[in-house]
């Protein structure tokens, strides 16, 4: 019986074709976006608030940490930051700072 049947090929219009194409990019090569999550964050330094960091991607080189204060509720759900490879001429690196914060939250990211 198996000698007898045929084999099915999709026609063109059934018959899907997909390319993926995967693009690796260096971290240097990427810009800091330091400047946009500071920007961000600048509505609610003095007196606190909601802010959204849009989803995507957030390259930090960690200079300069970014301002936290008090009274804020931050929701980054989708949002990546990426960090430095390396590290030449310090032990750590920080991203974000902030002096005597209380009622903080962070969601996502």
């Amino acid at each position: 019986m198996l000698s007898r049947m045929k084999p099915i090929y999709p026609t063109c219009s059934s018959h899907w074709h997909v390319l993926l194409f995967i693009l690796f990019i260096p971290s240097n090569v990427w810009a800091d976006d330091t400047a946009r999550v500071a920007a961000l964050l600048a509505p609610v330094n003095v007196s606190g608030g909601i802010v959204t960091i849009p989803a995507g991607d957030y390259h930090l080189d960690g200079t300069n940490p970014l301002t936290l204060s008090s009274n804020t509720t931050i929701f980054a759900y989708g949002a990546r930051f990426h960090l430095p490879e390396t590290l030449p001429d310090k032990a750590r690196v920080v991203l974000f700072a902030g002096s005597n914060v209380s009622h903080f939250a962070w969601h996502g990211g």
